[in-house]
């Protein structure tokens, strides 16, 4: 039984005595023979991460209310600490040639000192600072930072402090889970604790098949078939052409 990866190809087409004759020439999947040994002896690791515990689904809910957050103004007059929420404006400058950085002026941003979210020394610097003071900031980008074309460059940032926020993160109660669609509070964990499990499971589902892959493509060699190589060339290409 011919198992075809590709469109057959007719060629040699002819009329004999109100009979056609054609010749088809179609490439098939290419056989892999595997032997007991091979069958065997394919070493796949357990899955991490199937498990989901309370912990797991409380940090879940944590971050539910955070992500509800409100922000008020802090109304106390003084410095910025760590752990406050700054509302902040800040262009930036290459250090060598004093050029603008692209993209690093912004006015309103709101940043959290000691978040780890800011960049490396950034706002390890802005602590200190009242409302209203601006200062010069001096960084250097890391060596693994997303743009290529300022990994590793020093940077100076002009920082004006605006404002310092109080987070006001709700209290788990059935009402604020009621306000994000949930019955109560049993509800709530209990329908994360179902979709982590869920994502989970499709985790560990592709680290087996990522390691039955991998083992199986130390152990078996083969040709491709030609056709199969440019259609999977072509496909990459139109991905490639479609998002640019």
């Amino acid at each position: 039984k011919l198992m075809p990866i590709d469109a057959p190809k007719v060629s040699d087409i002819k009329m004999d005595n109100g009979k056609i004759q054609f010749k088809v020439c179609v490439e098939v999947r290419p056989e892999v023979n595997l032997t007991d040994e091979q069958i065997l002896r394919i070493p796949l690791p357990k899955p991490d991460g199937v498990d989901v515990t309370e912990e797991d689904v409380s940090a879940a809910v944590d971050n539910e209310r955070k992500s509800s957050a409100m922000y008020q103004p802090d109304l106390e007059v003084r410095a910025v600490r760590s752990g406050d929420f700054v509302v902040v404006d800040y262009e930036g400058f290459l250090r060598d040639k004093d050029t603008p950085i692209a993209g690093g002026k912004t006015e309103g941003a709101m940043i959290e000192i000691g978040g780890g979210r800011c960049l490396p020394g950034f706002d390890e610097q802005v602590m200190g600072m009242n409302p209203g003071d601006k200062k010069r900031i001096d960084i250097v980008f890391p060596a693994d930072f997303y743009d290529e074309d300022l990994q590793g460059k020093s940077a100076y940032f002009h920082v004006t402090a605006q404002s310092i926020k109080k987070r006001m993160i709700p209290d788990l109660t059935d009402d604020w889970a009621k306000e994000r669609g949930y019955e109560n509070v049993e509800d709530l964990r209990g329908k994360i604790r179902a979709e982590m499990e869920r994502g989970a499971q499709g985790m560990a589902k592709e680290e087996l098949r990522k390691a039955l892959f991998t083992t199986l493509d130390q152990k078996i060699s083969f040709d491709p078939p030609q056709s199969f190589v440019e259609r999977q060339a072509k496909d990459l290409l139109e991905g490639i052409e479609r998002q640019y």
